[in-house]
């Protein structure tokens, strides 16, 4: 018997509260990973980096996105593309105050920059802990 449901079994409501954490994951990075092919259309000269993250995060490889967008955020730092990337990974495992931060840093950068402004909308959503998240600074995003 798994984790997950040891849980069901002996605690219903943690059960089920760890259920709808895990559904709300999956459809969680299912969504960002929509927004993937508009990063790519965008180009800011680091393509050759934003490329591999993109698949990685294609093939829900979040562990290998988040190491990939670290690399190519020390050469360029000023991609927001690179930084929602991140912010996508981060979420996709479950690092929701890192995906907020990596969200934050590219709309430093540009305010408007939709897919930052989607993955924060989708963090707000979150039907678990979203008042921890909001008391981080979701609320007061641009």
């Amino acid at each position: 018997m798994n984790r997950l449901e040891n849980l069901l079994a002996h605690s219903p409501s943690r059960g089920l509260r760890a259920l709808q954490t895990r559904v709300w994951l999956v459809s969680l990075s299912c969504a960002l990973v929509a927004c993937v092919p508009h990063l790519l259309a965008q180009g800011q000269g680091a393509s050759d980096d934003v490329g591999p993250i993109a698949n990685a995060l294609r093939n829900h490889d979040f562990a290998h996105a988040l190491s990939l967008s670290q690399a190519a955020l020390i050469k360029h730092p000023g991609d927001l593309r690179i930084w929602s990337l991140r912010g996508m990974a981060s979420a996709g495992m479950g690092n929701l105050p890192q995906a907020l931060s990596a969200y934050h840093s590219a709309l430093k950068l540009d305010s408007k920059y939709l897919p930052a402004l989607e993955g924060l909308t989708t963090l707000r959503r979150m039907p678990c802990s979203a008042s921890s998240i909001t008391a981080q600074g979701i609320a007061a995003a641009p």
